[in-house]
C-alpha cells in the first residue's frame, strides 16, 4: 500500500519536529543551573515520554496503513482549506509556545525532575496563563499531526497516550515544586489554576 499526502506531510513534519525537540533539549544541558549529578526525581518519565510519544505515532502510522480508522476530512477541499491550515498552525504555535515557554525558563530548565535551592518560581509570560506551557505546546503540536494524519484513530493514538504520560509528569513536577516552595507555589496555583490550557484545563 503507497503512501497517501496524509502520511507524506504528517511524516515531512513529524519526524523532523522530533529531531528538533531532542537537539533543543540536550542543547539545554551545559546551560542549566541545576546540578546534572544531583538524584532525578521524575520517575523515568523524561524517557518514558520519548518511548510513548515515539511508539504512539509509529503504531498509528501502522494501524492506519491497514485501512483502520475513519477519515476526519474526506474530501480534498476540506483538507486543503481546513484540515491543512489548521494542523500547521496548531504545529507552528505549539513549537513557539514551548520554546519560549523554555526560553522564560532559561538556566533553570531541565529534562529531568530537579530543583535549585537558588531557583526562583517563574510566574511571568506564558507561566502567568499555565503552569506547564511547555507540555501545552508538545500537545499542540501532536494534535496538529494526528488532524494532518486525517485519521481518528491516528488522532486519538498519536495523543491520548502522551497526554496520559504528561498528565503522570505533571502530578510528579507538582508534588516536587510544592515541597520545594512551599506556600508560594499553592498560592501560585491559585493565581494560575489552569495546568495546560486556559479556562479549560
Amino acid at each position: 500500500m503507497a503512501f497517501d499526502f496524509d502520511l507524506i506531510l504528517f511524516l515531512a513534519l513529524g519526524i523532523p519536529g522530533l529531531l528538533l525537540e531532542l537537539f533543543k533539549q540536550f542543547s539545554k544541558i551545559s546551560s542549566s543551573k541545576t546540578d546534572p549529578h544531583s538524584k532525578s526525581k521524575d520517575h523515568g518519565t523524561f524517557h518514558f515520554i520519548w518511548l510513548i510519544v515515539i511508539c504512539s505515532m509509529g503504531a498509528s502510522i501502522h494501524f492506519v496503513r491497514l485501512g483502520y480508522g475513519l477519515k476526519i476530512f474526506s474530501g480534498t477541499f476540506s483538507r486543503c482549506i481546513v484540515a491543512f491550515p489548521i494542523s500547521f498552525a496548531l504545529i507552528m504555535t505549539g513549537h513557539l509556545i514551548r520554546r519560549q515557554a523554555i526560553q522564560q525558563l532559561g538556566e533553570w530548565f531541565t529534562m529531568t525532575v530537579r530543583v535549585n535551592d537558588k531557583q526562583p518560581l517563574i510566574q511571568s509570560g506564558w507561566y502567568a496563563k499555565m503552569r506547564h506551557p511547555s507540555y501545552t505546546g508538545v500537545l499542540m503540536v501532536l494534535i496538529g499531526l494526528g488532524l494532518l494524519i486525517n485519521n481518528w484513530l491516528g488522532l486519538f493514538g498519536i495523543v491520548i497516550p502522551p497526554t496520559l504520560i504528561f498528565l503522570y509528569r505533571i502530578y510528579i513536577e507538582e508534588k516536587e515544586l510544592r515541597a520545594h516552595f512551599g506556600t508560594a507555589y499553592a498560592e501560585y496555583t491559585q493565581k494560575v489554576p489552569a495546568k495546560l490550557f486556559p479556562h479549560l484545563f
